[in-house]
């Protein structure tokens, strides 16, 4: 991949955040409360501090538009729940889908995803073609995660064909000592965790099945959180994609 150069703030970006700072939303006094998991590389700790591709873009776009925020890291059906309960409440990051639209306000992208199922490389016998194949397999996966929610669709049944787990380095784990087949989560949640035991993840893992939507992750707002806070940070999400920052998060992880 060629270098990646600094975009030029642009002229939008910088007119957006001028009018909305000048005329706009006058500034919001609470505290945005931010739940999330470890879902690294989009939301981890590190050395205590909360950070990741998704983490690095919502508080981009908060600080954008002075959003004061809190953010915390929990379980993923603790975060969730407090999503759909707490007023005030941004959560991220979380696939979009027809189970889960009117449970939320949606406010936007954070980060584009592609989730696959992964064998060990040393699993040479595993081959799929189709997903519905996949069943002669035990999965392992995100306790009510995305994939999770298209094999219960597909008619994967839950502790038959697939079991869920709330850690990423637990499920490799569980598939690095024979207690499943595949591991189905997004590639870069993949490989990061692989490089944490310090292996290469082309070495160690290798992709049998790629879902075929692209996924994007978002961030949502509770339904009880304000609309004007809902729209003040789609303002701030809009500026930073404007402004360049957007794209240099992301590149900062990609590359």
């Amino acid at each position: 991949m060629p270098p990646f150069k600094r975009p030029q703030r642009s002229v939008f970006g910088i007119v957006v955040a001028g009018l909305f700072l000048l005329f706009g939303i006058p500034v919001w006094s609470q505290t945005l409360q931010i739940a999330t998991e470890e879902f690294p590389p989009y939301n981890y700790r590190d050395n205590g501090q909360i950070t990741g591709m998704s983490t690095e873009v919502v508080l981009a776009a908060c600080k954008a538009v002075d959003l004061p925020t809190e953010i915390n890291v929990y379980p993923w059906a603790r975060t969730y729940e407090i999503a759909q309960t707490e007023p005030n409440t941004l959560i991220f990051s979380i696939a979009r889908s027809p189970g889960r639209e009117k449970r939320f306000q949606w406010a936007g992208t954070v980060a584009p995803a592609q989730s696959c199922l992964f064998a060990l490389r040393s699993r040479t016998d595993i081959r799929i073609d189709t997903l519905a194949e996949a069943r002669k397999y035990y999965i392992i996966t995100q306790l009510k995660g995305w994939i999770a929610q298209v094999l219960l669709k597909q008619e994967f049944v839950e502790g038959k064909h697939f079991f869920g787990i709330t850690s990423a380095d637990r499920a490799y784990l569980m598939l690095r000592t024979g207690r499943g087949d595949l591991l189905g989560y997004p590639e870069l949640v993949m490989y990061h965790v692989v490089k944490n035991t310090g292996l290469k993840p082309e070495r160690a893992v290798r992709k049998v099945y790629c879902f075929k939507d692209g996924l994007q992750l978002y961030a949502a707002f509770s339904l009880n959180t304000p609309r004007k806070v809902v729209e003040r940070f789609q303002t701030g999400l809009q500026v930073i994609k404007s402004d360049g920052t957007y794209q240099i998060i992301l590149e900062k992880y990609l590359k």
